[in-house]
């Protein structure tokens, strides 16, 4: 027995050696992790840094700095055009945890890890999505709040109607950042199309919010399928904000259609 031992033994640490098994980590990781309270309580079991990773949707690419969506991709690299050192995944996310809380976020598409930390390894794309969603609805701000929407957003899971009610959700708190309530109305028009223009066109006409905010919803406007030609004719003519009518009128003009060149002509003439 103690032969048979012996010889597993010598085995294993030559497979380890050669790089033909991994080990088992010795911080106490758990893989598998199939909900967001699943790894919520692994990211929350220790202060300090923790990251894991996980696949992402088809057309999200980056080179560990620079993220691009785009099902765009040069014939011969496979890869998005002047992006050479891009992969398409894993979506991988740092945090630093302190005091039993997420302080900070960091996300990014590829490369190499940028501090050590503990490692959850590979965890469910959906409890990823689920969980990021929710420190940017509730639990972070700033930057992180918006790192952590973006990563959600990259997962392979982040397809189909659960995600964009929330990120509407996003835009319309006021409670959060200007910059994160703008890139939520971006992703939202993206995802969504347009079942969500009739939300970001109340954004967007919202005598009462910030100007920054209802600049991004017109933005977000022109991302639905049919460019929001006929939300930003109608808003041209009823918003009482200039910066917004500024908005509108440039977009409408970067569309060449001709309602638009009809509208221009009325209030230049009139």
């Amino acid at each position: 027995m103690m032969r048979k031992t012996t010889t597993r033994f010598l085995l294993l640490a030559a497979l380890l050696a050669a790089g033909l098994l991994t080990a088992a980590r010795a911080d106490g990781a758990v893989q598998g992790m199939r909900t967001a309270d699943d790894l919520r309580d692994a990211v929350l079991a220790d202060d300090g840094v923790v990251r894991f990773e996980f696949p992402p949707r088809p057309g999200v690419w980056g080179d560990g700095h620079n993220w691009n969506f785009t099902s765009k991709t040069d014939r011969r690299s496979g890869r998005p055009h002047g992006c050479s050192g891009c992969t398409n995944g894993p979506v991988m996310v740092t945090m630093r945890v302190e005091d039993g809380a997420v302080r900070r976020v960091e996300s990014q598409v590829g490369g190499g890890w940028p501090e050590a930390g503990r490692d959850l390894g590979s965890v469910d794309p959906g409890a990823a999505a689920d969980y990021l969603l929710s420190l940017a609805e509730r639990s972070i701000q700033g930057q992180s709040a918006e790192e952590a929407m973006q990563a959600a957003v990259a997962s392979e899971a982040a397809v189909g109607d659960e995600i964009w009610p929330r990120l509407l959700g996003i835009a319309r708190d006021r409670s959060r950042g200007e910059d994160l309530r703008s890139a939520a109305l971006f992703w939202a028009a993206n995802e969504a199309g347009q079942r969500a223009a009739a939300d970001i066109e109340d954004i967007a006409s919202a005598s009462d919010d910030e100007t920054e905010v209802q600049e991004a919803a017109v933005f977000a406007l022109t991302q639905l399928p049919d460019g929001g030609t006929d939300t930003l004719l109608r808003l041209a003519r009823e918003n009482r904000n200039p910066r917004i009518v500024q908005s509108i009128y440039f977009w409408l003009g970067q569309s060449e259609d001709p309602r638009a060149v009809a509208l221009f002509e009325e209030v230049l003439l009139n």
